[in-house]
């Protein structure tokens, strides 16, 4: 059960705490006094129940968390965790936690110890059968659907092995889901339990377990390690490494791709750590707060929060999210999100956009440009570029993302009588009739569909706001939709296929009275026409 190999871990830390360099100077974060103070998230989480193991969500609007009650163990002879989660409210408060319930939840020992950076999977202790029973420890994984949460699977590691006591609950993820920290105790470890590194391979396994050195693991016990957002910036909690209890909680950054050079780790101080075991210390994408569980005046565990000191914040990132939906219809999709790194062709991760809303999120560190390849069957691949070369600051940017029905789906969109669909990502300079270069990619995709299919004619209407004149509005609505009819000449289509007219400010589709309403009403439409 997680609660008794918490315990056991959280023992051996004392006994440890003892033998190793608790006494030796204490290597400290920049400005570790700060004032700050941990702070409990009131009865909408906490109970008279032990509340344990949180994990925030990237975006920090999910709160997921373990809760049993000692009264439990003493009247049945057990102490099972059930998952139990919340969301932020507008007002940064938290909603009433709820039990997360079957299939997550069954009789066993059940906890979620990393969510992934889309908030569509979740990575769970324990294993489960094909009817979600509980069936011992190990790893399971985790999908949102439409109607909930799928039946967990397992995660598989090759060549694992773990000779400590400590558990599952010592797993993390990192945010694209290609890399996965422990702490287990194996034939090469430093100390009695050290942190490892595994890799997910094409197979769908993660690789042997690999020590991370040195520089992380002493003779003590390191563990709870949480890879922040950054893929970077990494706390843990020891008892090797010089601290005020127990255990404390450290953080270190990673200096290369190798996974076993890493900064020297330093202590977060006295804030944070007390005289006793300190550990789950997870941290959202923006890196103001962090979440953990500590005592309260009455013994029992609760989730407090408390500001991250800013030397020791992920480095800064970017929260990019939006909706995929279909570019005739406007309905919402499931469909796979690829992330590239311009630079270097790798795929650094994947999304998915979830059933129901088509919502999908990720995270991407700043400073670098990015490719997004967006896929759906039945539909043309599209791709994206988002450009962070200049950014060096955490921000969040929604961006929808539209597919392109293939030939098959228009078809059956023209033949349930849509004929005409507004085109957002056709982008023009500010009062002028000149495209936008983010036009580019739609672009591609329009001209790609009249290849494929000859027969179709289109027409392009023009659309304006209600700044300046009518008679203004009236010349630049016909001069941008000439402006599309030459840019898809010029990828090859043939000027007998196309036509455009100019609506001016005539027919607004939004009030006109706000930015974003004018907004809408400056547009392009697409007419098809057998």
């Amino acid at each position: 059960m997680i609660m008794r190999w918490l315990s056991a871990s959280l023992l051996l830390c004392a006994t440890m705490a003892t033998l190793f360099a608790q006494n030796d100077q204490i290597y400290l974060i920049d400005k570790a006094i700060n004032g700050y103070q941990k702070q409990a998230l009131g009865t909408q989480i906490n109970t008279g129940r032990n509340e344990v193991l949180p994990i925030i969500s990237p975006s920090g609007r999910y709160l997921f968390f373990a809760r049993y009650d000692r009264a439990g163990e003493a009247a049945y002879g057990r102490q099972d965790e059930d998952i139990w989660f919340s969301s932020r409210m507008l007002d940064g408060s938290w909603e009433a936690a709820r039990e997360i319930g079957s299939p997550l939840n069954n009789n066993g020992s059940n906890a979620v110890i990393s969510i992934s950076v889309d908030e569509n999977t979740l990575f769970l202790a324990n294993r489960y059968d094909d009817r979600g029973k509980f069936v011992g420890g190990g790893l399971s994984i985790a999908q949102r659907t439409k109607y909930g949460w799928s039946l967990p699977e397992a995660v598989r590691i090759e060549d694992f092995y773990n000779k400590s006591k400590i558990g599952a609950q010592n797993f993390c993820f990192s945010a694209n889901r290609k890399v996965m920290l422990m702490s287990v105790q194996r034939d090469d470890s430093y100390g009695s339990v050290d942190l490892y590194v595994s890799f997910l391979q094409g197979n769908g396994y993660y690789s042997p377990p690999m020590n991370m050195g040195e520089s992380l693991n002493s003779p003590g016990v390191e563990y709870a390690p949480f890879l922040a957002a950054d893929g970077i910036t990494l706390y843990f909690a020891s008892d090797g490494h010089p601290g005020y209890g127990d255990s404390d909680i450290f953080v270190s950054r990673r200096l290369d791709n190798s996974w076993k050079n890493w900064s020297r780790p330093r202590n977060l101080g006295p804030e944070v750590n007390g005289e006793g075991a300190d550990a789950f210390y997870t941290v959202p994408a923006r890196g103001d707060f962090a979440y953990m569980a500590s005592r309260n005046p009455n013994g029992d565990s609760d989730i407090y929060r408390i500001p991250v000191p800013p030397s020791a914040r992920p480095n800064p990132t970017l929260i990019l999210y939006g909706s995929v939906k279909d570019q005739v219809t406007y309905q919402p999709l499931v469909a796979s999100i690829q992330f590239f790194d311009r630079k270097t062709g790798e795929v650094i991760g994947e999304a998915h956009s979830a059933p129901g809303d088509g919502s999908y999120q990720y995270v991407l560190p700043q400073g670098k440009q990015y490719i997004l390849r967006i896929d759906r069957k039945g539909y043309y691949v599209t791709t994206e570029e988002i450009d962070l070369t200049d950014e060096n600051m955490f921000r969040e940017m929604m961006r929808n993302l539209y597919l392109m029905p293939g030939p098959d789906l228009l078809e059956k969109a023209m033949a349930s009588g849509i004929s005409i669909f507004r085109v957002d990502d056709i982008l023009f300079q500010h009062a002028s009739a000149d495209l936008s270069l983010d036009s580019e990619p739609v672009l591609d995709r329009l001209s790609n569909l009249l290849k494929d299919r000859p027969e179709i004619r289109i027409e392009i209407h023009g659309h304006t706001d209600d700044t300046g004149t009518a008679a203004q509005n009236q010349e630049l609505s016909e001069a941008r939709a000439r402006s599309v009819i030459v840019s898809l000449i010029e990828r090859g289509i043939s000027a007998e296929r196309l036509s455009s007219k100019g609506f001016g400010e005539s027919q607004p589709i939004a009030p006109n009275k706000t930015e974003q309403d004018r907004a809408q009403n400056r547009r392009v439409e697409i007419k098809i026409i057998r």
